[in-house]
């Protein structure tokens, strides 16, 4: 009972008259040997490249010397003179 209204939802959530233009449906973008369309595996590789990116993000951003090009913006200090002013 669960799995048939789990396939009812499914099959409303990836209707073609709702995605796919009239003419297109989800047979006409499967790969072919003629034309290569995105696959929904295409996505396995996203997260763990972008772990690696937020890794190395940390990486840098935790050096100790890294005061020469800082990630976070610095604070701006003001004179005391122009503090009234702003």
């Amino acid at each position: 009972a669960a799995s048939a209204a789990m396939a009812g939802i499914l099959a409303w959530f990836w209707n073609e008259r709702f995605w796919l233009p009239h003419n297109v449906t989800w047979a006409d973008l499967q790969s072919t040997e003629e034309a290569a369309f995105p696959q929904a595996e295409d996505l396995y590789l996203a997260f763990p490249l972008a772990f690696c990116i937020f890794m190395i993000r940390l990486l840098f951003e935790r050096q100790p010397g890294s005061a020469g090009c800082p990630a976070s913006p610095s604070r701006r200090r003001f004179s005391p003179g122009l503090a009234g002013l702003l």
